[in-house]
């Protein structure tokens, strides 16, 4: 599995969610997303055998298109909102 892969920290894959928002891209059947150590364990990761084996085995016979957004996530909890404590007496 990916995870074998050194720097993959996890991956997770789903089906998509319809939604009638106009926001919304919903033209994709599988999503997988994969979490990475870094961003050197990622560009090791295209190059990685298994990867390549998946690509040539198991992606390019199934998928009509490939869509890659690669990000950064910053601190996790910098982006989450804030729990509110709930407030005491009157």
């Amino acid at each position: 599995t990916f995870t074998d892969i050194p720097g993959v920290l996890s991956v997770d894959a789903g089906t998509v969610l319809p939604s009638n928002r106009p926001i919304v891209d919903s033209t994709f059947d599988v999503a997988i997303v994969i979490s990475f150590r870094d961003m050197q364990a990622m560009a090791a990761y295209v190059d990685h055998p298994l990867h390549k084996k998946a690509v040539e085995s198991v992606m390019k016979p199934l998928v009509g298109r490939t869509l890659v957004y690669d990000i950064v996530v910053e601190q996790a909890g910098d982006l989450r909102p804030r729990r509110q404590e709930p407030r005491q007496g009157p």
